[in-house]
Order: structure tokens, then sequence, then C-alpha cells
């Protein structure tokens, strides 16, 4: 039997905290690692039914499932390991420090951004080199993006580039000069 304390969230919220368990904001939507290793897998939380549930791994297509204690005990350890390693490793990059923000929000039981799993889900960006001037395309498409190309079409010129959905959105509106996006293909 679990027992719990009635706490109050900085918005307003109520929120149930068991007593003797670490806290963990598990709302849905919100951003955690899971873990008990050194390297944490990155998850997003979905659904939760009486006492199981439910969250996204990569590639984010099939949601997962584990009783709400066992997420905690993970989630909390694995979001401690990462925000370590972030903070050691990775501040000078702002995507990283957002992540960071979120995983502190979420180690003080605060909801932070609301990730979509789809979002997550892995494409290959495709890439083409518009100018004729550009004699490899691939180096000089990585020195302007910090995603690298995985591969290209030498006869299309399309290179192909690793990312998760999301980043494909935000690489389409910043597109270097010289350089069209042509689209989006799924990545198993």
């Amino acid at each position: 039997m679990t027992l719990f304390v009635i706490g109050q969230r900085d918005d307003g919220r109520l929120t149930l905290k068991p007593i003797g368990h670490e806290i963990i904001c598990l709302d849905e939507g919100q951003m955690v690692f899971v873990g008990a290793s050194s390297d944490p897998d990155l998850a997003i939380i979905g659904k939760t039914t009486g006492e199981i549930i439910e969250y996204y791994k990569w590639p984010f297509k099939k949601p997962l499932r584990l009783r709400i204690p066992e997420m905690r005990n993970l989630a909390r350890t694995g979001t401690q390991t990462k925000l370590a390693h972030i903070k050691a490793h990775a501040m000078q990059y702002e995507t990283w420090r957002a992540i960071a923000a979120d995983l502190e929000n979420a180690l003080q039981d605060k909801p932070g951004r609301k990730h979509d799993p789809v979002d997550h889900q892995p494409v290959y960006a495709l890439i083409r080199c518009t100018d004729p001037g550009v004699s490899d395309p691939w180096s000089e498409y990585e020195q302007h993006n910090p995603h690298s190309v995985s591969g290209m079409n030498t006869e299309t010129g399309i290179m192909e580039v690793s990312c998760a959905r999301g980043d494909a959105l935000e690489m389409m509106l910043t597109m270097p000069e010289g350089f069209e996006f042509v689209g989006c293909k799924e990545r198993e």
C-alpha cells in the first residue's frame, strides 16, 4: 500500500505525492530520461490509466507500459543522470539548455514543455544543393548545420540527413543559403 501527501505545484494545481518515493513529474507529454545506466533513454510520457503509465522511446511509434512506481524510479534516476551529463558537457547549445530546463522542472514535480512523440520519430530530411558553384555539397551542408548527412544520391544530388521529425520542420524553415529542403522520408 502506498501512502500519499497532498501538495501544490507553482501553477496552483494540487498533486498527490507518494510518501517515501522520489518525486518526478510524469504528466502526459513530459520529457524524461529512463534507465539506471550511464546512458538512459529519452522517453515521452503518454497516458496514465490506474497504476499503469504509457511512455514512448525510440522510434516513438508504439507506447510501452510500466507500473507508475517503477517508472517514477527509472525516470528519476535516468533524468538525474542525463541532466548531470548535459550540465557537464552540453550547456553551450541552446537546444540542450532548453532540455535541461525541462528536466529540472520534472525533477521538481513541475511540468515542462509538452512533447509529442511523433516529433521525435526518426526521419531522413531530404536536402539538395542549389548552388552550382559548390563542389562538395555534403561537406558544405555539414559546415552550416548541426545534423550530419547520412547519404547522398549522386544522380539526383539529394542528401539524406538523419534527424527527428520535429527537427526536419525546423531545418525546412532555417535552410542555409544554396540549399533547398525537398521533403522527408521515414527511417526504420
